[in-house]
C-alpha cells in the first residue's frame, strides 16, 4: 500500500517555498509518494535547517 501524503497541494506548494533558495534542488511533484521521498534519500524539505532553527534559538535563550 503506497502512501499519498506528498499528493496534498500544500505539501507541493510547501516544498516549493521551501526550495526557492535552492535552486539545485528540484522540488517534488504532486505524483510522488512517500515511498519516492524516503528513496531518494535527499532532504527536499530542508528539515535539518529547520531542526538546526529551533536548536540555534534554544541555545540563545538558555
Amino acid at each position: 500500500m503506497q502512501s499519498h501524503i506528498f499528493l496534498e497541494e500544500i505539501c507541493v506548494t510547501l516544498n516549493k517555498k521551501l526550495l526557492s533558495n535552492f535552486p539545485t534542488i528540484a522540488p517534488i511533484d504532486s505524483s510522488c509518494t512517500l515511498e519516492q521521498y524516503l528513496e531518494k534519500e535527499i532532504d527536499i524539505f530542508k528539515l535539518e535547517n529547520h531542526f538546526n532553527n529551533w536548536n540555534d534559538l534554544k541555545s540563545v535563550t538558555r
